[in-house]
Order: C-alpha cells, then structure tokens, then sequence
C-alpha cells in the first residue's frame, strides 16, 4: 500500500517511521474556462461550480444525488465532474484527488468525502476516513465536517491532514500555512507542524508538536497454543487508523484497542500497522504457532506464594 506524505518533510519529527513513503504533491486541474460572452441584451447567468477529478488510483465510486434519491455506487474516472451533494469514496487501495481551481482534497483509503458546498474557490463537505488538503493562500477555502461530530476542520491558504471515524473522534495536523479545527464551541488554531485531537465526548485539545507513530502492542505470553484465537491489546494515538493482518480494528476515544485474531494451524506472524494522521506508519509484528496438541498454559499472577 502507497502511502503519500505531502509537503511533510519541511518537518523534521516526520522523518521517523516513514521509510517507503513516496512524496508526491497533490494533482493540479486547470482553472475553468470563462464562459463565452453573452449579448449584451441578455444578462450571463452565473456558471454552476463543479469539483474534478484529476488523479486517482484503485477503486474510487461516486454516489450522485438526482431529486431527494441517491444512486448506486459506480465507477468514477479522471476528468468526472462533482456537484453538491455527490459523495465518493475509496476502497482499501482507492485514493482520488478532487480539484476546484487552486482547491484541492486527496481523499485517501477506505475513505467517504460527501460534498456539502462548492463555489469555484470553495470546497465544504463531510468525512469519514483521511484526507488531506492544500489551498494556495488567497486563492480559496476547505471546510472539512467530521462525521458523527460537530467539529469542522478550516484553512483559508494551507496544507492540512486529518482523520474523522465517523463517530466524533477526530485528529488533524498542519502541515503548512493557516489551520483551525472548531467543536462544541471551541476553536483551536494550529501552526505550521503542530496537531490537535477530539475525542467524541469532548472539545479539541491544546496544539502541540507532532511526535513519533505512537504503536504499543500487547501480545499474549503464550506464542505456542492450542487455541484458535489469540487477544491481542494496545495503544494508538487518538484519532490513527490501525490494522491487524490487514483488517482494520477500532480503537476507543483514547486510542486503546483490542482484538481477537484468528490462527490458521502452524506457526505464523502477526502484523499490527497504526497510521497517523499524517499517513505515517509503524509496524509491529509476533509470531504465534497454533499446535492442536499443545498443553493447555495457564499463567498465574503470581509465580510466588
């Protein structure tokens, strides 16, 4: 799986646990064309503004909205149009980028974007998933709603990242220029490499430096069992993305997971992958062996009475 860091490298904390990553900026789309004069006796109607599709990569549908009914999901291609209230989305190898003029959204992996609002200097819609976003200072506006929360995301010249999971838990960092993230009243400005999280229940936090791809893992004491699933524990940064052998598992407000994992007879790996708000990764592995003739093992608390 690609993973894209845009303009991240002016900050030296992100150097660290991103080996792989390839920078790539995020697509441009040429302005729009004026529309034709009209006869001086007959007033120009104003254009209707329109979103593009200027670069995508693996699975990527929209859901266009026709009256009060939406449609099914279907393929999109380069060169797609978006209106208000069209949505799309990403598959698990799906990432799109959307352009209005010097506005534009890379949406990213298992990721939905419903478009809200658009001018031709103005993009405002909802998100479930990661995405990232840049504005040329002057030039325009993003407005990002988190699913599941009140919180909006907003830049008027900059270059932000930021993860919603649909259910209020919220984290977005500035990568450059201007950045705020406003909820339950609350409004938080971030500056040039700094992040800010919410939890469902609460109100953004303070800014603060970005750190290191926070994974701790903890794995059961016996890596030899006769038992077909095995629990495994840990802790993310609020707001990551997280993966055990590719599924993706959900961690609380606080960024504490836990998970049932299947073994397959044998000895095997299990991988954990947390990724940050800034697409930044950290892996972290075991091996297990699933005897059906291994002893059952209990562990007591105490080795000593």
């Amino acid at each position: 799986m690609r993973v894209r860091i845009l303009g991240a490298l002016v900050l030296g904390v992100l150097a660290e646990g991103c080996s792989g990553c390839d920078d790539e900026p995020l697509a441009d789309v040429a302005p729009a064309s004026a529309p034709a004069s009209a006869p001086a006796s007959t007033p120009a109607s104003a254009p209707v503004a329109l979103a593009t599709i200027v670069s995508q990569r693996g699975k990527v549908e929209v859901q266009r909205t026709v009256g009060d009914r939406k449609s099914e999901w279907s393929a999109v291609n380069v060169g797609d149009r978006l209106d208000v209230t069209d949505a799309i989305r990403t598959s698990d190898d799906g990432e799109v980028d959307i352009a209005v003029n010097e506005v534009k959204l890379r949406i990213h992996e298992r990721s939905e974007f419903a478009v809200k609002k658009l001018s031709d200097s103005v993009i405002r819609g909802r998100l479930t998933g990661r995405l990232e976003s840049q504005v040329t200072e002057g030039k325009g506006q993003v407005e990002v709603e988190a699913a599941g929360s009140d919180a909006v995301v907003r830049t008027e010249g900059g270059h932000f990242s930021m993860i919603s999971n649909g259910r209020g838990v919220v984290a977005v960092a500035n990568i450059s220029g201007a950045v705020s993230i406003a909820a339950k009243g609350k409004t938080v400005n971030l500056g040039a490499g700094q992040v800010s999280h919410l939890k469902s229940t609460g109100t953004p936090d303070k800014a603060r430096a970005l750190k290191n791809v926070l994974l701790a893992v903890e794995w059961p004491g016996a890596k030899i069992t006769n038992r077909t699933l095995v629990a495994i524990k840990g802790k993310v940064e609020i707001g990551s993305r997280l993966t055990i052998q590719g599924r993706p598992i959900e961690a609380d407000d606080n960024g504490v997971f836990t998970a049932q994992v299947e073994l397959r007879p044998g000895r095997q790996e299990l991988a954990v992958v947390a990724t940050d708000v800034l697409g930044r990764k950290k892996r972290v592995a075991s091996a297990f062996t699933h005897d059906a003739k291994a002893p059952n093992v209990k562990l007591k608390e105490k080795l000593w009475r």
